[in-house]
C-alpha cells in the first residue's frame, strides 16, 4: 500500500509539472516558454547556432501556433559593427520573412532589456494566414532571435508578449 501511495503522489507531481510555463536558464539569459521546450543545434563552418522551440497542440488553450529562442554565435562582437547594427537586424528580419513567403510590415519598434537595445518586427504571412512577432537583440558576439507565430484571429493573445517579455537577459559578469 505504502509503495502503491509513493507511486501516486510521484505520478501526481509529474502530471502537475508537465504543463504550464516553466523557465529555461541559459549561459546569458532566462525565458519562460509556454511547455517544453525542443532543444537543437546547428554548426555552419565557423558559424555555430542553437534553438529552442515549442509548439502547442492543436486544440490546445494555447491561440499561438510556435514560440521560438534562436541563438547564433558571430565571429566578432556585435558593438563593432557600430550603426550597421540596425541596418544588419532589419535586413536579417526581411530574408526571414521573405522565406517564409511572408511580407516584413515595419522598420523595427526600438526594445531595451536590461540594457540591451534590441528590434520588435511584425511580419504578415501569406494569405492571410497570420502574424509573425519576432524581435532581435545583439549581445557580444550573439544574435538572439525570438519569434511567437499568431493566426488572425488571435492577435493581440497575452501569451505573445508574455513570452517576449519573459526573455531577460542576465546581468553581465564584472572582470575580476
Amino acid at each position: 500500500m505504502r509503495i502503491f501511495v509513493v507511486a501516486f503522489l510521484m505520478a501526481l507531481v509529474a502530471g502537475c509539472t508537465s504543463g504550464g510555463w516553466r523557465v529555461v536558464e541559459g549561459e546569458e539569459f532566462y525565458i519562460e516558454f509556454p511547455g517544453p521546450p525542443i532543444d537543437t543545434a546547428t554548426m555552419v563552418g565557423d558559424a555555430a547556432g542553437a534553438r529552442l522551440y515549442y509548439e502547442p497542440q492543436d486544440g490546445g488553450l494555447d491561440s499561438n501556433a510556435y514560440y521560438s529562442l534562436s541563438t547564433y554565435m558571430l565571429s566578432d562582437s556585435a558593438e563593432k559593427m557600430g550603426d550597421l547594427l540596425d541596418d544588419i537586424m532589419l535586413k536579417d528580419a526581411e530574408i526571414y520573412a521573405w522565406s517564409m513567403g511572408a511580407i516584413l510590415a515595419d522598420s523595427g519598434k526600438v526594445v531595451n532589456n536590461n540594457g540591451t537595445v534590441g528590434r520588435e518586427y511584425q511580419i504578415f504571412m501569406n494569405r492571410n494566414a497570420g502574424v509573425i512577432t519576432m524581435r532581435k537583440y545583439y549581445r557580444g558576439k550573439n544574435l538572439y532571435t525570438l519569434v511567437v507565430i499568431t493566426g488572425n484571429q488571435f492577435l493581440g493573445n497575452s501569451y505573445i508578449y508574455r513570452f517576449m517579455n519573459s526573455f531577460k537577459f542576465k546581468e553581465a559578469k564584472k572582470a575580476q
